[in-house]
């Protein structure tokens, strides 16, 4: 006899944050115009997604959890920088 396997319900979970950085005048004009050392926007995006699996360091009895899709976006202002992270995950009931 055969016994059916039980479906699993999956559901998708996705966190977003966003935050302004502000920044004095010439901060900005420098990275506009590229006169700093390296791209410290692109650092600020793959520092973002490159951090999500990192939940069981940062807070205690958490297990770390795979994410499935990552986003950072970046957009210089004219008084500093807009930053955007989104990280989805999915996850199985396990009943």
């Amino acid at each position: 006899m055969v016994t059916p396997a039980r479906k699993r319900h999956c559901t998708t979970l996705t966190g977003a944050r966003q935050r302004a950085f502000s920044m004095s005048a010439a901060t900005v004009e420098a990275i506009r115009d590229h006169t700093t050392p390296g791209d410290p926007l692109e650092t600020a995006r793959l520092a973002g997604s490159s951090r999500p699996n990192a939940s069981a360091e940062l807070i205690p009895f958490v297990p770390s959890v795979a994410a499935d899709a990552r986003r950072c976006a970046r957009e210089l202002q004219e008084a500093g920088v807009d930053l955007e992270a989104e990280v989805s995950t999915r996850a199985t009931d396990r009943s």
